[in-house]
């Protein structure tokens, strides 16, 4: 035993404590197995739950696409169509949007053809000016006129009467016009520094006092393509007559025809169910049988929608302009040129169309036209197309059209039997020409209203069959 108490073996019995050979080599053997096992293991648990995955994966593809072929896909898409389109939605500017703009200097008026990036320009000038309250006064149609035309000023003109809050609504509420007024023009003095709204239907202004001197006019004849023009008043309206001829570039685009069908995905949102029929004139009509139908003329490529409430009502003509203008984004109609045209029937009839530099575009089919309508408290019906302009086509820089002067539409109407008489409006726009399935020339043209309905005068050669 030594020091520490342990006994020492020696030889032969120390030798037997160790493994011997044989006992190491099992011992190594049985580490590889384990390792071995441990391993296959490990890997037939991955390989488990790549399975698993690639199941779990199989069977979401497999549940994704049972939805995507349901019936009811299509209407629960429904919601997110609608979301995306409030976003691509136009602006109250863009969509009641200025059709003119005339400089008035001394004893004579210009029109300015291109005049969009000029009223674009002024809209966001005159929308940050401060000005103080309002100065309103009726005039007399002679005053009116005067006052409309009078030197060192420019004035933007709206294609029709605009309600004086949806006006408020483009330049800002500093402009707190009265909730009934209908504006037709807008005049920036910069001499008196005051902006001016008249009112053809009562000859109305209501002028604001600019502060602090903000209000400068542009150089807007600089370089501009104008024509001159005359301030004119007959049966209580005011008209500006082009005194010499307009020369007016052609166009060509592209269009676009969506599937009227596809509509009914988003016009039908909130509702539960929709059937589907065909009327007597082989119309496709959906209803769900609570307050909205959508009938589609598929040879016209046009669809009539009625939305019906329970209002007992009927809405002033901001109402009517605030609803025409969420029903253009209902219905999809968010092309960048689509424009507000007119006011009918004392406000309850609202018309949009295609317009092209500020200039409407007409079709004798009434493709890129959108009807709104109040047909009563509780009944709300809008028309619209299908067929939209897509992409413009180049075209040559001397490829244009001259139009006579307003005195001398007027003349060649009377030669082609039409009593100057009975027009009710005359205007210049653009006919809509049909080249080939998909593209289309737009021509320069006189169009006159009679009874309600704009036709083509017939000016250029090339319009000579038909027109709206």
């Amino acid at each position: 035993m030594d020091e520490f108490g342990f006994n020492h073996l020696k030889g032969k019995d120390q030798r037997s404590l160790l493994p011997s050979h044989s006992q190491c080599l099992t011992m190594r053997m049985s580490g590889m197995i384990r390792q071995l096992l441990g391993n296959i293991w490990r890997r037939t648990k991955q390989l488990g739950l790549y399975v698993l995955l690639g199941f779990a994966i199989m069977v979401s593809l497999l549940f994704s696409l049972a939805l995507w072929q349901s019936p009811q896909r299509s209407l629960d898409s429904k919601t997110t169509n609608s979301q995306q389109e409030v976003v691509s939605m136009h602006s109250y500017a863009e969509v009641y949007d200025f059709s003119g703009l005339v400089v008035n200097e001394s004893s004579s008026a210009m029109a300015i053809i291109d005049f969009r990036p000029s009223t674009d320009n002024l809209v966001s000038k005159v929308s940050a000016y401060k000005v103080k309250a309002s100065k309103q006064k009726t005039l007399s149609a002679s005053d009116y006129l005067a006052a409309l035309s009078a030197d060192q000023t420019v004035v933007m003109q709206f294609p029709d009467q605009v309600a004086g809050k949806v006006v408020q609504r483009i330049l800002g509420d500093q402009y707190d016009l009265p909730s009934k007024a209908t504006i037709n023009y807008i005049q920036l003095n910069a001499q008196s520094q005051t902006v001016t709204f008249y009112s053809d239907a009562n000859h109305h202004y209501y002028r604001y006092p600019v502060q602090n001197k903000q209000l400068q006019l542009p150089n807007l004849l600089s370089k501009k393509h104008v024509v001159a023009v005359k301030w004119s008043e007959a049966d209580q309206q005011v008209k500006l007559l082009y005194e010499e001829a307009i020369n007016l570039q052609k166009y060509r685009y592209l269009v676009t025809n969506t599937d009227l069908q596809s509509f009914a995905n988003v016009l039908f949102t909130e509702s539960k169910q929709v059937n589907t029929t065909q009327d007597d004139n082989n119309n496709l009509v959906y209803a769900d049988g609570e307050n909205k139908r959508l009938t589609i003329n598929q040879t016209s490529k046009t669809g009539v929608f009625d939305v019906f409430n329970s209002k007992k009502k009927l809405p002033n003509v901001s109402g009517v302009m605030e609803d025409g203008y969420d029903m253009l984004g209902n219905i999809q109609q968010t092309s960048d040129s689509i424009n507000y045209f007119a006011s009918e029937n004392n406000g309850d009839t609202l018309i949009y169309r295609l317009d092209v530099n500020g200039l409407p575009i007409f079709n004798l089919d009434k493709l890129g036209l959108v009807k709104f309508q109040m047909i009563s408290a509780g009944h709300q019906q809008v028309d619209f197309s299908g067929t939209t302009l897509q992409v413009p086509l180049p075209v040559n820089d001397d490829d244009t059209v001259t139009l006579p002067s307003t005195a001398d539409a007027e003349t060649w109407a009377s030669q082609v039997g039409i009593n100057p008489d009975k027009i009710e409006d005359l205007r210049i726009g653009y006919y809509w020409q049909t080249d080939t399935g998909d593209t289309v020339t737009l021509q320069p043209e006189w169009f006159y209203k009679y009874d309600g309905e704009w036709q083509s005068l017939g000016t250029n050669p090339a319009t000579r069959t038909g027109g709206s």
